[in-house]
């Protein structure tokens, strides 16, 4: 009965996590940032990480979220380098598990690439980007939202890297910027 309850606070938490304020998990992790997260949201997203890998199993996609849950925990409260390492594996592990079509491993490729830009790696983040916009325009299209969100976040990285005859002309992007985390 205990594990039940464990898996529906899981659920619940996951829940709040990716669907906070309009589905957004930018929007859960910025509310982390914004209202008062740290080391104690942290330490609960450690727990139910741990949890679930226990309950749950290591690979199981509920796992598999929590612990992208956790990697922005620790990069909106400054543990970029932490973020980073588990976007890595939890990357590695999607593409593995649920393949590269899925739109999960697309998620965490968006993630890693945001938090590579932010520790000042550019050419990893290019070439995650040159990817991430392949796959998406192949599977969503050129003119989709997120494709577009990623054109912008490639020219963008283009930019910082002084690589401006790359940044070509991007298509209006629609709706806020790409931030933690996008769809697909």
């Amino acid at each position: 009965e205990s594990a039940t309850k464990l898996i529906g606070l899981l659920y619940r938490v996951s829940d709040y996590v990716y669907h906070s304020g309009g589905g957004s998990r930018a929007r859960a992790a910025d509310h982390l940032y914004h209202f008062g997260g740290g080391s104690r949201e942290v330490a609960a997203f450690e727990r139910i990480t741990t949890h679930a890998r226990v309950i749950l199993g290591a690979v199981h996609p509920d796992t598999l979220s929590t612990r992208h849950g956790l990697a922005i925990a620790y990069y909106v409260v400054g543990r970029i380098s932490e973020a980073i390492e588990i976007y890595e594996r939890l990357l590695a592990d999607r593409e593995r598990i649920l393949g590269a079509e899925h739109p999960d491993p697309r998620r965490s490729r968006r993630s890693l690439a945001h938090a590579y830009q932010t520790s000042g790696r550019i050419s990893e983040t290019i070439k995650i980007y040159e990817r991430l916009l392949a796959d998406r325009e192949r599977i969503l299209g050129a003119e989709h939202p997120d494709t577009l969100k990623t054109h912008h976040g490639l020219a963008n990285a283009y930019k910082i890297a002084e690589r401006t005859a790359d940044a070509e002309p991007v298509p209006a992007q629609p709706g806020p910027p790409d931030c933690v985390d996008s769809r697909a």
